[in-house]
Parts: structure tokens; sequence; C-alpha cells
């Protein structure tokens, strides 16, 4: 009801404005007008003021800004942040240059607690302004105690491509990968020149198949005698072997930086970086962590959580497809290398 009464006072504040002669004002002094309302906290006055400018020219950018301001101040309601965002997006679309229009839309990420995206926004903001307002602002979201910012997240949200890993890309041996049997698979490792051997577990309730890959690698399965498709396909890397793993031109024995490239990240280089950067710190610590979490990312295509330590372990589950999980460690050739070598990389398929 209060809503209601709200935007039927501005209506009727208009008219009465019209009425007195103000709608022979020109845009600027109705944008003054806002601002001077604005600027004193008479929000319902200052969103009447910036709409009849807007009326007038609306073209002008910075009055879809007072008019945002506007209905921030007025409550942080659902309905009023969502009208002052579309208004700062607007702002946005008529002038690239409008500084006050990304801090204001970074504003609504913030009062929503996405900090991510409000440094996301500030940052296009930055790189098409390069006001150093916006640089500001970053910082201080980044460096502010109590900020949910999670630097992991920012950098692979900012290098997300059009040409994000999907499942259908996906491939075992050659072939689309989907769920087979101990049977199909040793199949599949004989049409690909290897020499597969099929056995017991030692406790009879599953069976395996494995054959080796290049010089020093293997590939593996497992299946549950109950089950009627294997319920892990590993490769497991002894050496410097460089088989395929199927994710498109990711090869074991690859560095962290291709598995993000694999992925569809613009910026492995930097993701690779950062968490070799966590991991030094870990070290020191004695735990990897980001806080008191190990690293998450999720976006639509996937998510993805990163541990370790002494070895570094990815784990990978595509969006739509939750009975299939990925994962991919990462270890050191030797104890005095770093740990940027594919050692083991396994399919897990989960029970719906």
């Amino acid at each position: 009801m209060k809503r209601a009464l709200f935007f039927f006072s501005a209506f009727a504040l208009s008219i009465t404005l019209s009425a007195c002669g103000q709608q022979d004002l020109t845009w600027q002094e109705q944008y003054d007008l806002g601002v001077r309302y604005l600027s004193e906290g008479n929000y319902e006055e200052a969103i009447i003021a910036f709409t009849s400018a807007i009326e007038i020219d609306p073209k002008q950018a910075l009055a879809y800004v007072g008019r945002g301001d506007a209905y921030v101040g007025s409550g942080e309601t659902e309905e009023t942040l969502s009208t002052a965002q579309a208004d700062y997006e607007i702002a946005i679309e008529l002038d690239g240059m409008c500084s006050t229009a990304y801090l204001g839309l970074a504003e609504i990420s913030i009062l929503q607690n996405d900090v991510n995206n409000a440094i996301l926004i500030l940052q296009k903001g930055l790189d098409a302004t390069g006001d150093s307002a916006l640089q500001q602002k970053i910082l201080d979201l980044q460096n502010s105690e109590g900020t949910e910012y999670n630097r992991f997240e920012h950098m692979l949200i900012a290098g997300e491509t059009d040409k994000m890993l999907s499942f259908e890309e996906m491939t075992f041996l050659g072939q689309p990968l989907r769920k087979m049997s101990i049977e199909e698979l040793a199949a599949l490792m004989s049409a690909s020149g290897m020499n597969p051997e099929i056995y017991d577990g030692y406790d009879y309730n599953t069976r395996h198949v494995r054959a080796q890959i290049g010089k020093g690698g293997e590939i593996s399965a497992m299946q549950y005698n109950d089950v009627p498709y294997a319920d892990i396909i590993s490769f497991i890397n002894y050496d410097e072997n460089s088989a395929p793993t199927g994710i498109r031109d990711l090869m074991m024995n690859d560095p962290v930086e291709a598995l993000f490239t694999a992925l569809g990240f613009s910026n492995g280089s930097e993701i690779s970086a950062y968490i070799y950067g966590m991991i030094a710190e870990a070290n020191e610590s004695g735990s990897f962590t980001q806080g008191s979490q190990s690293l998450n990312y999720s976006n639509s295509n996937f998510n993805i959580q990163v541990n370790g330590l002494s070895t570094l372990i990815f784990s990978l589950s595509m969006r739509g497809y939750k009975d299939y999980l990925f994962s991919f460690t990462y270890s050191p050739v030797s104890s005095a290398e770093s740990i940027d070598h594919l050692s083991d990389f396994s399919i897990l398929f989960l029970d719906d």
C-alpha cells in the first residue's frame, strides 16, 4: 500500500507542477531541480524532476543516473533497486563514458551482496573511461574488511568467453563420452590399439579393466557387479607421458594453465599464477584455503572446486550432468619440482 501511495503522490505532484507552469522549465533546469531535491533527501520530488528532464530530452545519460540514485535513496527494496538498475543501464547505453552510471550500477550489486559482480562492473567502467574514481572504488572493495570478495571467482568470471567447454565436446578415446560397461571399454581400448586386461577385484564385487598407454601411462576402469556401467575411469601418468584426456586438446602432463584454457577461459596463465600463489602461502600456513573455504567457482557451464598442498586437485562437474564428476590431480614429477603436471585424470559416474 505504501508503494502505491508513493507512486500516486508522485503522479499527483507531477500534475501539480505542470499546472503551475513547471512544464516550461528547460532540461537543465529540471535536472538541476532533481539534483537539489536529491541532495536534500527529497527522493520523491527528485524522481519527478529527473523524470521530467528525461521527458524533455531522453538522450541525456545524467538524468537517468540521477533518477537511479533517487530510487536507491527512496528505499532499498527489490522494486526500487530493479528500477534504479534499469536507469543506470540506460545511462551506460547512452554514454559509455559516464562514470557515475557504473558507480551506481555497482552499488546495486553491493546492496545485493554481490561484491564480485560490483567489481566486474567497475572494471568495465574503468576500461571504458579510465576514471580513477572507479579504480579507487575497486581497491576499496577489495581491501574492505568483511567484504565477501573472492579473487579466484572474480578472475574466472572475467575470463569467461563464448567458447566455454560443453559436455557434448568431451570424448573418451575419440568417442563421445557416455556410460559404458567394462566390456565396452575394453573393446574401445582394443580398437585404439591397446591390449586391455579384464580382471576381478580382490573382493569379487567389482570388475576392472586396464591398459598401458604411451610409455608410462595407464587407463583403468572399475565397475561394481550390480551396476551396468563403469563407476570410474582413470588416466594415470607415471612419468612424462602425454596422452589425450578427451577434453579438447588437454593432455596428460599439461600444466594448470592448459586446463583452464581448455575449459574456455581467456586468462589461464593469470588463474594458474593465482593458484600457485595460494599454494606458496599454504606452504607457510599449512593449509590451502581462501578464508576458511576451498577455492570455488560456478558458472552456467560447470562448478569447480580446488584443494591442494603437496598435490593440487580440481573437481569439475558439468551443469545439467550431475551424474558425472571429473577430477584432475596435479603433482610434481619429482619432489624438487613444482606442482604443475597433470598426473591423474578421473571420470566418475555417479548414481542419479
